[in-house]
């Protein structure tokens, strides 16, 4: 008898310690589940408002000028729609946007790359809303090969006050911008002016992407006059969307343009 009740502790026991195990792991299943609910609500209690540069078709238009917003801005709609939060642009000059973006004035901005420099800059979704490749402008005529970016010190080059430039193209606007080597222009209708400068002679190359640089030429009229060839030495760059460190909700909104980028890309 002694020994039967013994061993009916000993299995009341151990019943115990499973129950309490079970216990365990439902609590810390409910609790993750609390948790994914209350990162999902944090994302949707807040709308996006997305810093932009207008001047950077096609991935970001003018609507009233181009009759679209750019397929950018059309993944940030479509990924607030999705969500059920409301969605707004503001103007911001590009080399403002992280101040902007960190004083609140907007709450997302689109980063360039997936690396150490850009993640101290922002809290970045993991999912690219677009790819880009750097290229210059120049006369049809001129016979400039950029090949390496000594070829650079041999022209005069324009572009826009941005600091997005791959770090070479910074370090040699950072040297020769107290020259006549170098404009960096600021302000509205910023391709226009800068295919002037080409146009003219005033300057010899500008420097941006393939994509924005095609676009803009096609409909700003100089088709004719420049041609646009990507640099041959850059890789593709994706963009990331960017939202604050200083914004508690940054990751679940980051983690929301992850998840609605992915199901538009399917």
């Amino acid at each position: 008898v002694v020994l039967s009740f013994s061993r009916l502790l000993s299995f009341q026991k151990s019943n115990f310690k499973c129950w309490l195990s079970l216990k365990s792991t439902i609590l810390l299943f409910l609790s993750l589940c609390c948790l994914s609910i209350l990162t999902i609500s944090s994302a949707k209690s807040e709308d996006l408002r997305y810093g932009r540069w207008d001047e950077f078709c096609p991935y970001n238009c003018d609507f009233e000028k181009r009759g679209g917003h750019g397929y950018i801005t059309d993944i940030f709609m479509a990924v607030a729609e999705m969500n059920g939060i409301s969605f707004e642009t503001v103007m911001i000059p590009e080399a403002r946007k992280f101040s902007a973006l960190n004083k609140s004035i907007s709450n997302v901005v689109t980063v360039w790359g997936y690396d150490e420099e850009s993640l101290d800059r922002a809290v970045l979704a993991r999912e690219p809303i677009a790819i880009v490749r750097d290229g210059y402008v120049k006369r049809i005529d001129s016979f400039f090969q950029f090949k390496s970016l000594k070829d650079l010190e041999h022209v005069i080059v324009t572009g826009v006050q941005s600091p997005d430039y791959p770090k070479e193209i910074l370090d040699h606007f950072e040297k020769f911008q107290h020259t006549e080597r170098v404009f960096l222009l600021t302000g509205e209708d910023l391709y226009e002016r800068t295919f002037q400068m080409i146009s003219l002679n005033r300057a010899d190359v500008a420097i941006s992407t393939v994509g924005d640089l095609s676009y803009a030429i096609r409909s700003l009229g100089f088709a004719d006059k420049l041609k646009v060839s990507p640099i041959p030495f850059y890789q593709d760059v994706f963009l990331y969307p960017g939202f604050s460190h200083k914004n508690p909700n940054a990751q679940a909104l980051a983690d929301m343009m992850t998840k609605g980028i992915r199901e538009l890309r399917r």
